[in-house]
């Protein structure tokens, strides 16, 4: 099987546009490593994780933010609460 001109091009300009996308990618990553988020307590951490669990629950996508706001840190809460109790022997 002969490989055309038009074909022999057609490749080049592809490699060149994975090229570019992977440095435009890189870039990005990049710009977001130096963009420094701030840390989360583990409050927020938990909450956020609680949140992703009762929203991907059916009945939790019925709630209103609020009160799912409010389920997620009451869960929060409760969990740093027993990691605080001692454990038994």
């Amino acid at each position: 099987m002969r490989i055309t001109e038009q074909e022999k091009l057609i490749a080049k300009v592809f490699d060149k546009s994975v090229e570019a996308l992977g440095l435009m990618t890189k870039s990005i990553c990049d710009s977001i490593k130096k963009d420094k988020q701030p840390e989360l307590t583990k409050r927020e951490y938990f909450a956020g994780l609680a949140m992703q669990a009762i929203l991907n629950n059916e009945s939790g996508y019925f709630q209103s933010a609020q009160r799912v706001a409010e389920m997620a840190v009451e869960q929060a809460d409760e969990l740093l609460k027993e990691l605080e109790t001692p454990k038994a022997d």
